[in-house]
């Protein structure tokens, strides 16, 4: 996933993980929680709000956007 895919993002879409597989070999997967924050001083820094399972919150920005489709 690239910047411009992931400041297209909505609340609810999910996203698979390129590496990462749970026990039963299906990726990991989280879901998009917010929406999209790009910043004016730099548009392609991306911050994008997900879930993962019942209390894992996390972002996905520039630096891990691309391990994730």
């Amino acid at each position: 996933m690239d910047v411009y895919q992931a400041q297209g993002l909505k609340y609810g879409d999910v996203l698979h993980h390129r590496f990462l597989q749970n026990v039963d070999g299906t990726p990991k997967r989280c879901r998009v929680t917010g929406k999209p924050k790009a910043f004016k001083r730099n548009p392609f820094a991306i911050r994008v709000p997900v879930k993962h399972g019942l209390q894992d919150s996390f972002y996905i920005t520039v630096d891990n956007c691309d391990e994730w489709e």
